[in-house]
Parts: C-alpha cells; structure tokens; sequence
C-alpha cells in the first residue's frame, strides 16, 4: 500500500496510492486491497489497486487467479484502525459499521 503526501493550498494532506498506476486513490469505493490467499503465513503483504483499471488478477476481473484474496478498501482502512486501537467500532442507525478516530495529542 503506498502512502503519498499531497500538498493543497500550503497544507500536507496524506492520500494512499494505486500499487499498479501510482495514482492518488480519490474514492475508496472505486479501490481494492489485494494479497495472497493463505492462512499459513503470519504477515501477507498487500497491495492497493484501482478497481477494473489496475485489479488485474483479483476475483473481480476476467484474469481471476484463485490465490489473491481482497478486501474493498472502504472496510479495509477503519478495521486497520480498530484493531491497532486508533480508533473505535460502532453502528450508525442504518446499522453500517463506523469509527471513531481517537486523535493523540502531544
């Protein structure tokens, strides 16, 4: 997964990057995150990829291979989240997951 700093109006705003264009991911909807199907190894590398334009090989496109798995990119950043206690589940009226983000301050 590539991490970018994008410079706006005199701010630095972090953004996520495509493994395969190395564009900025704009909508997290539109982005997969890739890896290796197998539970025999205990750290999977994983890969952030555009989904149709860049996902070649992942399960929703034609060139399928059967050992990447995927998460949509949307549910894989608030779970990276809650399970490294930065920030915490929850459930909106509609029940969709949320999360609130705990901001340390120095």
């Amino acid at each position: 997964m590539g991490f970018a700093i994008r410079v706006k109006d005199g701010e630095y705003i972090p953004a996520i990057t495509c493994d395969t264009c190395h564009d900025i991911v704009e909508d997290w909807l539109m982005a997969v995150v890739t890896h290796e199907d197998t539970l025999d190894k205990p750290l999977l590398s994983a890969r952030v990829v555009h989904k149709e334009t860049c996902d070649r090989g992942s399960s929703l496109t034609e060139d399928y291979e059967p050992d990447r798995a995927w998460h949509e990119l949307e549910y894989f950043i608030p779970r990276l989240l809650w399970n490294n206690g930065w920030g915490e589940k929850g459930m909106d009226s509609e029940g969709d997951a949320t999360v609130s983000i705990k901001v340390l301050q120095g």
